[in-house]
């Protein structure tokens, strides 16, 4: 059940940060919400990680997403699988302060919807959102 506060919590941080209402809703959906749900600075050495997608041939250069995870979480943890093309596991480091959301993956179940984001799973694990505007204090170290 979704608390009200974690609610509250998202819509604050989105507005803050201008993130948009469609990608709010994604937050709200990969965030569950009947667990805790926390903002705040992570500094540097922080070193965060992210599955990314692999080229394929409907999006031949895959973006930096915003969603990245701790050390040791794996992708059904996040919720997430490797579509068609697979993803690798990289490795950030924060170089300046930066806010984030911090809160627990929720389980997505596998639909049409699904399959271009490449989302499904029991999710679980510790997972970050990073907005747009603080993806320039990472530095990318390369695959793990």
């Amino acid at each position: 059940m979704t608390t009200p506060a974690n609610s509250n919590i998202v819509t604050d941080f989105c507005a803050r940060y201008r993130v948009s209402s469609g990608k709010e809703a994604d937050i709200r959906d990969g965030f569950d919400l009947s667990k805790p749900l926390y903002v705040h600075t992570l500094y540097p050495p922080t070193r965060l990680f992210q599955f990314i997608r692999l080229p394929s041939a409907t999006n031949i250069s895959p973006r930096l997403g915003n969603w990245f995870a701790l050390r040791g979480a794996t992708m059904a943890g996040l919720a997430i699988f490797g579509g068609l093309a697979g993803r690798r596991q990289a490795e950030f480091d924060i170089l300046r302060p930066i806010e984030v959301l911090e809160g627990t993956a929720a389980p997505q179940a596998r639909g049409p919807k699904h399959w271009d984001y490449a989302v499904a799973g029991p999710g679980g694990s510790t997972q970050i959102f990073v907005p747009d505007s603080a993806l320039l204090a990472l530095r990318g170290l390369g695959n793990v």
